[in-house]
């Protein structure tokens, strides 16, 4: 499997981010701007092996639209 697009919605720190994936892709950026909150994303989705309990989204884990919580 190959992605081409990575697209999230309304997840933690993320409102609308639209990472196209073409060859190599670096992840970096300042503390706390979202890098954590990308890869929790993305391992949602692909991760087999993550538990059922870590699968349990909470209130927090969606966009409100409230900044410097």
């Amino acid at each position: 499997m190959r992605l081409s697009t990575l697209s999230i919605r309304n997840v933690r720190n993320f409102t609308t981010i639209d990472i196209p994936l073409a060859g190599n892709v670096v992840l970096l950026g300042e503390n706390r701007v979202g890098e954590s909150n990308l890869l929790f994303a993305i391992r949602w989705v692909l991760d087999p092996t993550l538990p059922d309990a870590a699968r349990q989204l909470k209130l927090s884990d969606f966009w409100d639209g409230v900044v410097g919580r």
